[in-house]
This record gives structure tokens, C-alpha cells and sequence, in this order.
């Protein structure tokens, strides 16, 4: 991501703690590819998919606010706030509260990891034109038009 020649280090393009949440007690977690024949189609990781070809320590570290958050919010999502219909007992989805510029970052940061990488687990996310707008920041501007978010 700087473009400078240095070590890299194990970037996961989804944050560990969302895999070890699935791992639970367990030593894996399993990720199952619905594309290859059921033999096939589970991989064992200890903690999730990554690729070791994208980032240096420093600029993985300019992700772990966004990744922090992003946990936060969605890796422990509040049930507090149900929503309900009109003629359901249950309820259809829950309203979580959070700063949806953070929240936004935070999914942007992990399209942009899995657009670059080339584990195959990422392989059907391709950012195109935006990937390179990601990297310098711009798309990350609430605002951007050229994003779509507002």
C-alpha cells in the first residue's frame, strides 16, 4: 500500500476477530467454498483468510481503527432495539446505533484488502477504478460523488 520495499506481514482482508468469533472454543475456523465438490470444498484456518503479498506492518496498522470499529459494531451486534411489523410477534431486524461514516470506513477497508489480495477466497471482489481512489483515501470522503455515499 505505500509502495515502499519492505517486509510484509499476514493482512487479513476480514479482521481475525470476526474468524475467531466463528472459531469459537475450537482450534480452526472452517470456510466452506460452495464453488468445489463438497470433499473439497472446506479449508481449516486458525485465524481466517489472508494474503501475505499486500501490506507492510505500518500500513496494516492504518486499518485498526476501522477494523476496531468495525468489531465493535458488527462483531457484537446489540439486540437491545427490535424492530417489529405491524402483525409479526418477532421481530425482522434489530436498529443498531453507530457512526455510519466509521462503519462505512471500516466496509470500505475490507472490500479495498479483498479487491488487492489474491487469496482465492477473495477472488470475486474487484473494486475496479475505485480500488486505486481507496488507496490514496479520496473514496473514503463521506461526500465523494463519485463513491455514491452521502
Amino acid at each position: 500500500m505505500c509502495d515502499q520495499i519492505k517486509q510484509l506481514i499476514k493482512a487479513h482482508a476480514i479482521p481475525r476477530k470476526f474468524f475467531e468469533r466463528i472459531r469459537g472454543t475450537g482450534n480452526y475456523s472452517v470456510l466452506i467454498d460452495a464453488n468445489k465438490p463438497l470433499k473439497a470444498a472446506g479449508t481449516y484456518y486458525q485465524a481466517g483468510a489472508y494474503d501475505n503479498e499486500i501490506l507492510c506492518e505500518d500500513c496494516e496498522k492504518k486499518f485498526s481503527d476501522f477494523d476496531n470499529y468495525g468489531w465493535q459494531i458488527l462483531g457484537k451486534p446489540s439486540l437491545a432495539n427490535p424492530l417489529y411489523d405491524d402483525f409479526e410477534e418477532f421481530p425482522y431486524a434489530y436498529k443498531i446505533d453507530c457512526n455510519t461514516d466509521k462503519i462505512r470506513r471500516f466496509i470500505l477497508a475490507v472490500l479495498w484488502r479483498a479487491s488487492v489480495s489474491r487469496n482465492s477466497f477473495y477472488s470475486a471482489v474487484n473494486l475496479g477504478p475505485y480500488e486505486s481512489r481507496l488507496k490514496e483515501g479520496v473514496g473514503f470522503k463521506p461526500t465523494d460523488p463519485d463513491v455514491g455515499y452521502r
